[in-house]
């Protein structure tokens, strides 16, 4: 558990607060506290069987890179005797299915867990989110949302217990090996070209496009396509492979490997995300040449497995193909929400 102290974001009263000696809330404080909740996310996964790794970058990803978020304001950090235990960030998005939905995402260390803090800043992020809520149109509707590893016992039983309903099953699948990769060639006339800035407008629209069908797809937006440009995770466009016909783009992998993850894991994985193929390109083979492809640039890169996550509930039933293409689902995940209803005496901000 990190031991930094930290004296500069602004304190902040929290109802209903555990009584607990020692215990405040305050706002974050942008830069200095990334390193720290990284170490918070990363001691909270280890203990819950959670294989992934934050860095500082990452976290300042999520809280500065992603639209509709302002550290200063939306991210809540609980203190012990000024030494950070665990924090939520508040945060909000329009669907591609039309809600809009407001989300909490955080951790808390694992030796303080069960002493009511998690509740606390669950509902402090809560109030934070129907503050921002009413500022909106009510030409959508408006929910909470929340996301959870089924490993993550503790968080899924709160969440249950404060009203939210699984809408979402995720699942997270990896390919333990990459030999014998199939030769499977694209269609004719379709290729596969190397990522140029200039294509990267049309990528994301394409991705946007392909994606819509999905239930937890954020609408795209300026904002979504800015997150898409600097995303930390794969801004290795070498590893793409994005699929062309004439001036069209209609499909894509965009491959990453995360190396502080593989280093903490002592494994050498590749991850094969964001797999979509445009609707009037679909059920030609495409994304199983794309997925045969990313295998072996990943194995060129020196990888020996590859992992990605998928909606296990979408249209497209995109697990048959993956498991067809060698991967095995070794975890499951859910995403959360209930509605948001907005009255005369909902709080203000985080109080």
């Amino acid at each position: 558990m990190a031991m930094k102290t930290l004296t500069n974001g602004h304190s902040v009263r929290v109802r209903p607060k555990p009584e607990m000696t020692g215990l405040s809330f305050r706002l974050g404080y942008p830069d200095e506290d990334y390193g720290l909740l990284a170490e918070i996310t990363n001691d909270a996964n280890c203990v819950d069987g959670v294989e992934r790794i934050y860095e500082a970058d990452g976290i300042a990803a999520i809280c500065t890179g992603m639209p509709n978020v302002d550290p200063t304001h939306d991210l809540l950090i609980a203190e012990i005797d000024g030494q950070a235990v665990g924090y939520s960030l508040a945060l909000w998005n329009i669907l591609s299915q039309g809600q809009r939905v407001y989300s909490t995402w955080g951790a808390i260390a694992p030796e303080h867990r069960r002493k009511g803090i998690g509740r606390a800043l669950l509902l402090a992020s809560e109030s934070r989110l129907r503050q921002i809520a009413a500022g909106h149109p009510d030409d959508l509707p408006k929910r909470y949302g929340a996301f959870a590893w089924e490993s993550q016992i503790g968080q899924t039983a709160l969440l249950i217990r404060e009203g939210y309903e699984s809408v979402s099953n995720e699942i997270f699948m990896v390919r333990p090996d990459l030999e014998n990769i199939p030769d499977l060639p694209l269609p004719e006339g379709i290729e596969v070209r190397p990522v140029r800035p200039e294509h990267l407008r049309a990528i994301y629209d394409a991705q946007s496009e392909a994606l819509a069908d999905d239930t937890i797809s954020p609408k795209p937006s300026e904002g979504g396509y800015q997150r898409f440009l600097t995303d930390v995770r794969t801004l290795r466009r070498d590893l793409w492979c994005v699929a062309w016909e004439g001036d069209q783009v209609v499909g894509m992998i965009r491959n990453y490997i995360d190396e502080p993850e593989n280093c903490a894991y002592e494994r050498r994985r590749g991850y094969t995300e964001w797999i979509s193929v445009r609707k009037a390109w679909r059920r030609r083979g495409i994304a199983r040449a794309l997925l045969a492809r990313s295998f072996a640039v990943l194995k060129a890169q020196g990888m020996q497995e590859a992992a990605l996550g998928t909606d296990l509930d979408n249209p497209t039933k995109s697990y048959v193909l993956y498991e067809s293409m060698g991967f095995q689902t070794v975890a499951r995940a859910h995403y959360y929400q209930k509605p948001l209803r907005l009255s005369t005496l909902w709080r203000r901000g985080w109080i």
